[in-house]
């Protein structure tokens, strides 16, 4: 059971991950295009950097998950990984519930800010006046997918700690 929760959660992490890594090229694709129409036509999208804000922001939520799944977040183990193995145990479960804890708080707070700008009906205030909730919207379910990796690390944890590799990380 526990490999099949962990596999779904690679899945939806991987899948993320590559919304972020097509954010990338997108927006790599509107950069050389505001390049283009400025050098060749002395024009402008007018949009580049509000939606390069939008992409570097959807990039780092959606590509959060991943990040901890593939141990790419970085870590302080020096210490950790001396320790004897129900100290590294009681340690993990301290981090991973104190990064749960705040990773919910964040998220709730930004869905509040989306039920509050769709009522409310905001918008940027910019030229392409994108509904705030959109973006907003985008990285709560990066937050989401990183919370749902976080419960399944919790588990891991909990049932099957002899599989993590715990000394990892950057």
């Amino acid at each position: 059971m526990l490999n099949k929760i962990r596999a779904t959660n690679a899945l939806i992490a991987n899948m993320a991950a590559g919304a972020a890594a097509l954010v990338m090229i997108v927006i790599t694709l509107h950069i050389l295009l505001e390049i283009t129409l400025r050098a060749l036509f002395s024009t402008s999208t007018h949009v580049l950097d509000e939606f390069a804000a939008y992409g570097i922001a959807a990039m780092t939520f959606l590509a959060l998950a991943q990040a901890l799944s593939s141990g790419s977040i970085i870590r302080v183990s020096l210490l950790f990984s001396k320790a004897p193995k129900q100290v590294q145990r009681i340690l993990e479960l301290f981090a991973i519930l104190t990064t749960l804890t705040v990773s919910c708080g964040i998220a709730w707070l930004v869905l509040r800010s989306i039920t509050r700008n769709i009522k409310r009906g905001a918008v940027s205030e910019t030229v392409a006046q994108v509904p705030l909730w959109i973006p907003e919207a985008v990285v709560l379910l990066g937050l989401c997918i990183f919370i749902l990796t976080l419960l399944v690390r919790l588990l891991d944890v909990l049932f099957d700690f002899d599989r993590l590799q715990l000394g990892g990380g950057h």
